[in-house]
Formats: C-alpha cells, sequence, structure tokens
C-alpha cells in the first residue's frame, strides 16, 4: 500500500492575505467590525480588532491554529498543523493565490467577547452619569466649606475706598475670610464648566447647587458687611449716647468735699447729693472707652469721625472738672465737712 503524499504546505500559502480574500468575506469581516463598536464613531479611534477568528476547512479538516503573537509559538503551531493535515498531490502543488474548494475558508462572525453590550465612555448615558458624579462631589465639599468655616468677629477694611467699597487688606486677620471666598467661588466656576447634556435631571441638579452656592456666598457678603457696618453702627451709637448725656444733664450747685482739702485736693464724698456728678462722670469715661474700642482700620474718614467725638467726650469731662473746681473754690462749705451720716461713711471718689 504506497503512503499518502504529505507535503508541509507554507503558513503564508494556507492563509489568504486580506487582498485576495473574496470580496464577499471583506464585507462581512466588516459588518463584523462595526458590531463592535458602541458610541460615537466620530470620537472613538480604534486599532485592529484582536478578536481570535476560527476559520474551518470543510467538515473533515482542522480549523486553523489561533494566531500568536509570539514567533516562537507561530512556528510551532505551523509545525503541528502541517504534520497533522493531510492532502493529495493536487492539493498540496496549490499556486500561492488560489483558492481550491477545499481550501476555501468559510468566514464565520467573529466571537464576541461582550463589549457591545457595555456602554461606551462617551454615550450620552455615561457622560450624564459622570458629569452627575462631579456635581455630588461639588455638594459634599461646599458642605465641607461651611461647616469648617468659623465667621470671624472683625475684618480690617483698611484697603476700602470710595471706588472699592468693602474692599479687604490681604492680612493674616483677613485670610481665612478671604480663602473661604476663593474656595467657594472657585465651586461656582466648576459648576458652570460642567455639560449638562440637554438632561433635563441634570439641569435641575446643576441650577440647585448653583442656588446654593450662590447662598453660601451671599452670606459671606452680608456678614462682610455686617462687620463694616459695625463701625457706623457703635459710632452711631457712641455720638448719640454723648448728645443724649450732655443735653440731660444737670450741673449741681453744691458738692461736698473731703475734710482736708490740703491733703486730699478736690475729692468728691460718695454720698447722694454728689451720686450725680459721680455718675455723670464715671458714664463719660466709659463712653470714651467704648470709643477707643472702635476700628477705624486706618482709614481717615473713619479717623477723623473718631477724634471728633472722642474730642467732645474730652471736653464734657473738663467741663465737669472745672465745675467741680469751682466749687471746691468758691464755696464755703467746701472745706466744712457734712453731717455724719450713712452716706458719708462710704468711700470717697477721686477723678
Amino acid at each position: 500500500m504506497s503512503r499518502p503524499v504529505t507535503s508541509r504546505v507554507p503558513r503564508s500559502s494556507a492563509r489568504t492575505t486580506r487582498s485576495q480574500e473574496p470580496a464577499v468575506s471583506q464585507q462581512e469581516k466588516r459588518n463584523n467590525r462595526r458590531t463592535t463598536v458602541c458610541g460615537d464613531s466620530d470620537t472613538i479611534r480604534l486599532s485592529s480588532p484582536t478578536y481570535m477568528k476560527i476559520v474551518p476547512v470543510k467538515q473533515r479538516s482542522l480549523p486553523t491554529p489561533r494566531r500568536s503573537h509570539s514567533p516562537a509559538m507561530s512556528s510551532a503551531s505551523s509545525s503541528s498543523s502541517s504534520s497533522d493535515s493531510s492532502f493529495s498531490d493536487s492539493e498540496a502543488h496549490t499556486s500561492p493565490g488560489q483558492n481550491t474548494p477545499d481550501s476555501s475558508p468559510e468566514p464565520e462572525p467573529r466571537q464576541q467577547l461582550g463589549t457591545a453590550s457595555l456602554p461606551s465612555l462617551f454615550d450620552d448615558s455615561t457622560r450624564i452619569t459622570a458629569a452627575s458624579t462631579v456635581v455630588n462631589g461639588i455638594i459634599l465639599r461646599l458642605v465641607d466649606y461651611v461647616k469648617e468655616f468659623k465667621a470671624p468677629s472683625e475684618l480690617e477694611f483698611s484697603a476700602t475706598t470710595k471706588e472699592q467699597p468693602l474692599a479687604l487688606a490681604d492680612n493674616e486677620k483677613n485670610r481665612p475670610f478671604i480663602d473661604q471666598l476663593c474656595k467657594i467661588a472657585g465651586l461656582r466656576s466648576e459648576l458652570a464648566a460642567i455639560p449638562t447634556h440637554g438632561d433635563e435631571t441634570l439641569e435641575d441638579k446643576v441650577q440647585i447647587t448653583a442656588v446654593a452656592i450662590g447662598r453660601a456666598l451671599e452670606w459671606m457678603k452680608e456678614h462682610q458687611l455686617k462687620l463694616y457696618e459695625q463701625f457706623a453702627t457703635a459710632f452711631d451709637h457712641v455720638h448719640s449716647t454723648l448728645n443724649e448725656y450732655v443735653v440731660s444733664f444737670e450741673y449741681p450747685s453744691e458738692l461736698y468735699f473731703v475734710s482736708d482739702p490740703e491733703k486730699y485736693g478736690m475729692v468728691l464724698l460718695n454720698n447722694d447729693n454728689n451720686k450725680p456728678f459721680i455718675d455723670q462722670l464715671r458714664k463719660l469715661v466709659g463712653l470714651r472707652n467704648r470709643l477707643a474700642a472702635i476700628p477705624t482700620h486706618d482709614q481717615p474718614e473713619r479717623k477723623a469721625k473718631c477724634q471728633a467725638v472722642g474730642a467732645a467726650i474730652d471736653q464734657a469731662i473738663k467741663d465737669m472738672q472745672k465745675h467741680q473746681y469751682k466749687l471746691w473754690k468758691s464755696n464755703s462749705k467746701a472745706h466744712r465737712s457734712p453731717p455724719m451720716n450713712s452716706a458719708s461713711r462710704k468711700p470717697s471718689a477721686r477723678f
């Protein structure tokens, strides 16, 4: 019995090139390739497919070995295929570029790996989900910023001018407040850059978040204005109180002093007769201290107002001291002690 003639067919002849494949096979490959693309073809760039291709040779022929990127594996695969396959003389001498009925491959659809069912990173639903996630992050950061911020009790407005009202000086005292303003304003800019892709739900979410950011910024501005107006409020209160003290006060016609004027001078006794005069002096001194505590922030206008009111307070105190001296000097009772009573035993008041 004669042995069948076997011949090792070169790998290049067993596999047809893309230009040599039938037109139907190439068209079907292009159709199969399209089924693996999801999303917008204008925004996606895919390389050559790497899916495994199985090409049967009739029913009794073995499948073409899987393509390998390793030269060693390719050589071993080719050797194994040639040693296990038997062909007739006519099959062994098929010229390159020709396909016999037995050797022509029947194309089948590529094996799908399940990627067609997954959403693309650039399709509408994924873009909307990604944008919604970014909005959620902005909301969380806004909540953290508001919770962690401690509102200052005082700000320095030395940079304020008529052209730039409420301008804050860039210094250590104002730095936490300025940083908070910048962070919240940054969130508003990030939110404005997020595309909504025409999705109504996402648009509503962005709008609600924008309102929350706007409220946080508005609260910051209101607090800044409140601290700025503290000067006007405190100053107006001191000024109006001074006028009230001066207008309502009645100078006494008599005061009682200590018994030894050479030793104690014009020291007043702390009795009922001297009490209105002593209280008036104490209120004026307290008002002067309150005026000194009002911050002017090195603004000339504020300084001028405080200096004017301070001078008025000092003048009111001097007027009372002059009246006290006048009574001590001219009144003959200034050198005599009043009748001993419970009020005269109280400590004396010195001014």
